[in-house]
């Protein structure tokens, strides 16, 4: 079988079959020339014309449903049910040349001018077997009107008269035209693929998220960002999106690769974006005294991590040890959804102080005390203490008002050795603050461990050379005057 495109000639040599002078009228109306030899002894002989269009814009091509035909001699036949294709008789049984012009109109809508070329089929024997298919893997229902142009993968073509084919593997349908020359669809019924199943995996914050979708036996998951139109976005069972901001839908559909069937309706999948949580503020009540401790208030979220002091502990708030020290720490605040938690960034360290509490001993309304790590002359202690040094009668009460020694790591929470002033001193330790601790550290670098030494704000008054200061050991306290110029110990007071 030979093909004439417009403005070519080819000729059949087995039956001196020729078509020439094709052309194609503005009105889309095709005309050309067909002459062939008649057999001798066959009375009208016949040729077999059919047409196909070449669709330049699509590079596919079908077969034209024709709607009327003209011949200048003798008589046209539209095939039987198949008006893609027809003959034309001869009118003699002798031989000799049979020539006609033939007018043939299209079916409305199919020709497109400028952008479909006709081609001319002729052969002097009907058809057999051209449009048959063989073996079947999927069956398939064609909708619009018999019968149907149907330009398949492997470049084969085919008109089908009826609505049910059989399509087999590597033989998928590229084209289909139905006898309006409306480019038709395949209704696969049953054969339609499905979406099985979604998942995907949420992220905190903004960036890609990767969504999944199992389609049926033998269909490829097609993405798109639209429940219906728009391009697709990639065929593969996983998608993976670019960078969003929230939670976003994407839809998967089903698409059959023999047949191109789709599923009824593409499935949502969603790309979950969870918001992360702002860095919460963070506050603390110190400074406390000893046998009271500081509380840390997170604030701004839902739920709380700590680390620093409460490194790992979740909940809010969170209160430090009750013994005399430092306690740092920071948090940050956390959401769980979707399966996971995000969390925000940590707040920066926050410090809250437990100190010594002032000690109970009857007539001193000290409010607070510390213990200087150096050792000063008595001039140079008043600087070192601007808030002030207990008085010689201060001291005086201490002692007083008992006095106990402890030797370092006695259980008392003393790292050094020294003495427990204060009315309850026998039961004092350094985290209840009941008492006033103040630790043996000699004098002048001298007897650390064993003596104590501590600097009065009073001066002798009948000997101005000398200054009153406490002094104790392992069993004995007492004030008395010293020389100026020793080393001592210093406690401030308040």
């Amino acid at each position: 079988m030979l093909c004439l495109l417009a403005g070519a000639a080819n000729s059949l040599a087995a039956q001196e079959v020729s078509v020439t002078n094709l052309q194609v009228a503005s009105n889309n109306e095709i005309t050309f020339n067909v002459s062939w030899g008649n057999r001798a002894g066959v009375w009208s002989d016949t040729v077999w014309v059919f047409v196909d269009y070449f669709n330049m814009d699509k590079q596919q091509m079908w077969r034209l449903p024709v709607a009327n035909v003209q011949s200048s001699a003798g008589a046209a036949y539209l095939a039987p049910s198949n008006n893609a294709g027809f003959y034309i008789k001869g009118n003699a049984r002798s031989a000799g040349n049979f020539s006609t012009a033939v007018t043939l109109t299209p079916v409305a809508g199919v020709v497109t001018t400028g952008s479909i070329r006709p081609c001319v089929y002729v052969t002097d024997y009907p058809p057999t077997g051209e449009y048959n298919l063989s073996g079947s893997s999927v069956t398939a229902t064609l909708t619009g009107t018999a019968p149907y142009s149907v330009q398949y993968n492997d470049g084969s073509s085919a008109t089908l008269t009826s609505s049910s084919v059989s399509i087999t593997n590597g033989n998928g349908i590229s084209t289909l035209v139905d006898a309006t020359g409306n480019e038709g669809t395949i209704d696969c019924g049953a054969a339609l693929p499905t979406v099985t199943g979604s998942t995907g995996t949420p992220r905190c914050g903004a960036g890609t998220v990767t969504i999944y979708a199992t389609p049926s036996t033998g269909a490829v998951i097609d993405w798109y960002a639209t429940a219906t139109g728009g391009a697709s976005l990639t065929t593969s069972n996983a998608y993976t999106t670019p960078n969003i901001g929230g939670s976003t839908t994407y839809y998967a559909q089903a698409r059959h690769t023999t047949t191109g069937c789709v599923s009824t309706s593409r499935m949502p999948v969603v790309a979950t974006v969870n918001a992360t949580p702002p860095t919460p503020g963070l506050t603390q009540n110190g400074p406390k005294k000893s046998g009271t401790g500081v509380t840390f208030t997170a604030s701004g979220g839902t739920n709380y991590q700590w680390t620093g002091v409460f490194n790992g502990q979740t909940g809010n708030p969170k209160t430090s040890s009750t013994a005399t020290g430092s306690y740092t720490t920071s948090v940050r605040s956390y959401v769980t959804a979707n399966g996971i938690a995000c969390y925000s960034g940590y707040t920066g360290n926050v410090t809250g102080v437990v100190e010594n509490a002032a000690p109970t001993i009857p007539g001193i309304a000290w409010t607070k005390t510390q213990v200087l790590p150096s050792q000063y002359t008595w001039a140079n202690a008043p600087s070192a203490c601007p808030s002030g040094m207990p008085t010689q009668a201060e001291f005086q009460k201490m002692v007083d008002a008992g006095y106990t020694w402890r030797a370092a790591n006695s259980g008392y929470g003393n790292t050094e050795n020294g003495t427990f002033f204060g009315s309850n001193s026998g039961a004092c330790t350094v985290a209840n603050g009941n008492c006033l601790f103040l630790p043996a550290r000699g004098h002048n670098g001298n007897y650390v461990g064993t003596l104590g030494y501590y600097w009065s704000s009073a001066q002798n008054p009948s000997n101005t050379i000398n200054a009153y200061r406490l002094y104790f050991n392992n069993g004995n306290s007492s004030v008395r005057t010293s020389s100026k110029t020793n080393g001592f110990s210093v406690v401030c007071v308040q």
